[in-house]
C-alpha cells in the first residue's frame, strides 16, 4: 500500500471506533450530553476552566488512548483530573485503547517510555511526572475496549 492509502485506512478505523463508542453511549441513554473541547491548546497552557468544569460535572468520561497520547502534557493533566473526579464523585471512566496495548500504559514502555523522555522539561517537577505515571497505570487497569480485539469487515 502507498503511504496515502495507509493513512486513509487508519483515519477510517479511528472514525469507526470513536463513532461506535459514542453510538453505544447514546443508545444507553438518549439524554447524554457530550462535550468536545475544540479550542486548540498550546503547549504549556493550562486546561481551560470550562473544560475542567465540564469534566467535573460529567457522569462518564471516555478516554481514547493511542500510541501518541502520552506525548501530550495537556492530555496527561486532563487524565489526572478525570481520575480525581472518579475518586471524588464516582465518575465512570471508560478507556478505549486504540491500537495500543494497555500494558504499555501500565509499564510505560514502547511509545509511552519515549514520551516520558520527551517530558524532560518537567524533571524538576517529579510529583507531576509521578501523577501522570500513576494515572496511566490506573487507567490501564480499568475495564475498557481494546481496538486490537475488534475486527471490522467492510
Amino acid at each position: 500500500r502507498s503511504t496515502t492509502m495507509s493513512s486513509s485506512v487508519s483515519e477510517v478505523k479511528t472514525h469507526v471506533i470513536i463513532s461506535q463508542a459514542i453510538s453505544l453511549l447514546l443508545q444507553i441513554e438518549r439524554k447524554i450530553k457530550t462535550y468536545f473541547d475544540e479550542t486548540s491548546l498550546k503547549r504549556g497552557e493550562e486546561i481551560s476552566p470550562a473544560l475542567m468544569e465540564a469534566i467535573r460535572k460529567s457522569k462518564i468520561s471516555v478516554i481514547v488512548f493511542s500510541k501518541n497520547y502520552a506525548y501530550s502534557s495537556w492530555c496527561l493533566r486532563e487524565l489526572v483530573f478525570i481520575l480525581q473526579c472518579r475518586r471524588e464523585y464516582g465518575q465512570f471512566v471508560l478507556p478505549i485503547f486504540y491500537d495500543v496495548d494497555p500494558s504499555h500504559l501500565r509499564k510505560q514502555d514502547e511509545s509511552y517510555r519515549e514520551a516520558f523522555v520527551k517530558h524532560e522539561e518537567y524533571k524538576d517537577k517529579t510529583d507531576v511526572l509521578r501523577k501522570w505515571r500513576d494515572a496511566l497505570e490506573i487507567s490501564a487497569n480499568l475495564s475498557g475496549f481494546d481496538s486490537r480485539a475488534i475486527r471490522f469487515s467492510f
